[in-house]
């Protein structure tokens, strides 16, 4: 951190940074660990935010806006997967629900 860096800044430089790294490598886990650092960082900015004088801060626009960017992202791919695995799970559960007819019919016929 500079010395006379905005902490609001420097949260916000940090959640830049973790939005990067969870971007950079889109696995399940390491999105898991990504969205957990990235709410921990997002409640921080929260209070500095609640307490900033509105004061102009060099800087501060133009990274949030990349942040926020990064953000719906790393929320877009999690959203996609999300999906992906909800239909994977009800085709599986089609598939069992059928094979339990089936097996229901051919245990009824013994």
């Amino acid at each position: 951190m500079v010395a006379n860096e905005h902490p609001l800044l420097t949260v916000t430089s940090q959640l830049d940074s973790i939005c990067e790294q969870t971007l950079a490598n889109l696995t399940a886990d390491s999105v898991d660990v990504g969205i957990a650092t990235i709410q921990q960082l997002l409640a921080v900015r929260q209070v500095l935010l609640d307490d900033w004088n509105r004061e102009p801060i060099d800087g501060f626009l133009e990274l949030n806006e990349q942040v926020q960017k990064k953000m719906e992202r790393i929320f877009t791919h999690t959203a996609e997967q999300v999906r992906s695995v909800r239909k994977k799970q009800v085709a599986s559960q089609g598939y069992r629900q059928r094979a339990d007819v089936q097996g229901s019919f051919f245990d009824s016929r013994e």
